[in-house]
């Protein structure tokens, strides 16, 4: 879910707009059946103001709207709840991260204000993929994660801070690598400062080798937004595998925070 999937619905504003919004959230396996129940319930009230207000053709089409999109559901993977929008010639399925209350509206105009609640819970993120080839810096928000890519990210390491090379005939002391550890450091602390502008008071998930974050960790100026560390080498990960690796801790971290939230 993003602002885009509520412009998108917005700008198919053919009349009729029926929008249906079912809870889907469970509490044990038996609730399946329940929701299903009322789904098909929901699905039949919708079918009946539908054939009572109006012709024959618009109602079977956005009736067998309705139906399809009912057939995408995975039903082993359930949101908090399901979204459904049709209106002649559109059909939208929507999951919502974020507990929902079960409501069905006709009218002129898509009723969104569940997906504007659902959107205004999302709380802001940063990622970022320490690496000692080049740092890179992600933005998310809900299940959306975008690559940052300006004048600072992604930060290379080895074009301003050279470090020691051992030859294979060299050797590689002590002193030199008490050196080579005190670049890390400076390359880390200037991650550090780009990062207040990027990231703001934002949770932040933290991605590396363990002695990349060990660093890292030991030069960051705000410890308390880290909501997650993820231990391993993922320099030349895609973003979508960089949201599939963070998307757990999010959905966790915004779970808590929204049983925070005054009702």
């Amino acid at each position: 879910m993003n602002p885009a999937l509520l412009t998108e619905i917005i700008n198919h504003q053919k009349e009729p707009c029926v929008a249906m919004v079912v809870s889907t959230a469970m509490k044990s396996f038996a609730d399946k059946e329940k929701i299903q129940l009322e789904l098909k319930n929901s699905l039949n009230q919708v079918s009946k103001s539908l054939q009572a207000g109006y012709d024959e053709t618009v109602s079977t089409e956005l009736i067998d709207s309705m139906r399809s999109l009912i057939e995408q559901v995975d039903w082993d993977h359930l949101p908090q709840g399901l979204g459904f929008y049709v209106s002649p010639g559109y059909s939208r399925l929507v999951s919502f991260p974020f507990p929902v209350s079960d409501n069905i509206s006709i009218d002129k105009v898509f009723n969104v204000s569940h997906i504007r609640e659902n959107l205004n819970k999302m709380t802001p993120y940063t990622v970022v993929l320490l690496s000692r080839n080049h740092t890179r810096l992600f933005s998310g928000k809900g299940r959306e994660l975008t690559e940052i890519k300006d004048q600072h990210f992604p930060k290379d390491f080895e074009n301003e801070y050279q470090v020691h090379r051992a030859s294979p005939h060299s050797l590689y002391n002590n002193e030199e690598s008490k050196i080579d550890h005190s670049r890390w450091e400076q390359y880390f602390r200037e991650i550090d400062k780009l990062l207040g502008a990027h990231t703001g008071a934002n949770p932040v998930v933290l991605i590396g080798v363990k002695e990349n974050l060990s660093i890292f960790k030991s030069v960051y100026k705000s410890p308390q937004q880290v909501i997650e560390e993820i231990v391993g080498n993922f320099d030349k990960a895609t973003v979508p595998e960089i949201k599939d690796l963070v998307l757990p801790a999010i959905d966790a971290y915004q779970q808590r925070e929204n049983k925070l939230q005054p009702q």
